[in-house]
């Protein structure tokens, strides 16, 4: 591999994960755990749940582009499912997390 190449790529993952630790500071000093609600905790879940999914799936195999899609588009069968939950039952609760 170029050492020029190998050099800037270490530079560059150096700064992301430095701004990454910086923003995630940050966020995590502001954050009041007294306000957070369901719908943000599901949220988050929701996330780590992606994130999990697609490193456990790609450090087992070769990267396949209808998993990924599959992985991503997630949160929008969920929301769907939600949606029609509240179309069927009119609850208010199901109004609220949409």
């Amino acid at each position: 591999m170029n050492k020029l190449v190998l050099v800037c790529s270490v530079g560059l993952g150096v700064s992301l994960c430095f701004l990454y630790a910086l923003f995630a500071g940050i966020f995590l000093e502001h954050l009041i755990l007294s306000t957070v609600t369901v719908v943000e905790l599901a949220v988050v879940a929701g996330q780590f749940i992606k994130v999990a999914g697609m490193v456990g799936h790609y450090r087992t195999q070769p990267p396949r582009a209808e998993i990924l899609l599959w992985l991503l588009s997630l949160e929008t069968v969920v929301e769907l499912g939600i949606f029609v939950a509240y179309v069927a039952t009119s609850s208010l609760f199901w109004s609220n997390l949409a």
